[in-house]
């Protein structure tokens, strides 16, 4: 549904800045849905972690694909620039993964409080004001 749901958004008009921005919130909502899930009983989540490892693999490469789309149409905008869209997009992807993963490691569990997507959502953004900042055309970020 998050891939899916995304693709609607960046085929619609508007700023690849705002279709990344958005990505963020979106993938925040899914990762908070995943996590629920992994409450009902971390111990037999973690066991069914190998199973579900092609799937995530999967996943990640929609994602990264997903995120070279949005960074096309903001080269092609001319919000964006940017010499290796493959590696841009997969470094996006890794380093707002690794501040989730980062999370649940420094929770020792899949039990986030509200508290934690706060901060989540805060280093996500942040890192993502970074980001565009480095491949925008325009140096000046709202």
């Amino acid at each position: 549904a998050f891939i899916e749901k995304m693709n609607t958004i960046v085929e619609t008009g508007g700023d690849a800045t705002d279709k990344l921005k958005m990505y963020n919130s979106e993938k925040l909502l899914s990762f908070q849905q995943l996590v629920n899930l992994g409450k009902f009983s971390s111990s037999s989540y973690d066991s069914l972690k190998p199973a579900f490892s092609p799937l995530a693999e999967d996943l990640v490469k929609r994602e990264n694909k997903l995120i070279e789309r949005i960074l096309e149409l903001g080269v092609k905008k001319k919000e964006f620039i940017i010499e290796n869209i493959p590696l841009t997009a997969e470094t996006f992807v890794n380093v707002t993964r690794g501040l989730r993963m980062l999370m649940i490691k420094q929770r020792d569990s899949y039990f986030l409080s509200e508290d934690d997507y706060i901060t989540l959502q805060k280093h996500q953004e942040h890192f993502t004001y970074i980001f565009l900042k480095g491949i925008s055309r325009n140096k000046i970020i709202v």
